[in-house]
């Protein structure tokens, strides 16, 4: 059902089974899209960039939540394929900020969020 509403779809959370992923300062390149859980502390090191791929399966939940950062010690987050119209770069710059997505056949979309700040280019 091309072009019919995301509700349309039919397509239902999956949470996968893999134990959550925590990156830590430089070490916070690109997202593990093989678990449902990438936490970011980024208490020192910098700015990091790290890439979210495609989703593996329809459904499929990402969180992605900061556990400690602040100031230069970010991440921002790009998504290389956001569903049209959706954000496309999420910056996570304080403690306990996140971001929860689904992967569709259309590309990820936001489900909610907490103090991330989302962007379209």
């Amino acid at each position: 059902m091309a072009g019919g509403k995301f509700s349309e779809k039919r397509i239902f959370p999956i949470f996968l089974d893999e134990a959550a992923v925590t990156r830590a300062n430089a070490d916070a390149t690109n997202i593990d899209i093989t678990t449902s859980i990438n936490n970011f502390n980024q208490a020192s090191g910098g700015a990091v960039t790290p890439i979210l791929a495609d989703g593996t399966v329809n459904g499929q939940i990402m969180k992605l939540y900061m556990i400690a950062g602040s100031g230069s010690n970010k991440s921002t987050i790009t998504i290389t394929t956001p569903r049209a119209g959706e954000f496309n770069t999420i910056l996570l710059d304080a403690a306990a900020e996140r971001v929860e997505l689904m992967w569709t056949p259309d590309g990820w979309v936001v489900l909610s969020f907490d103090g991330a700040t989302l962007t379209t280019a």
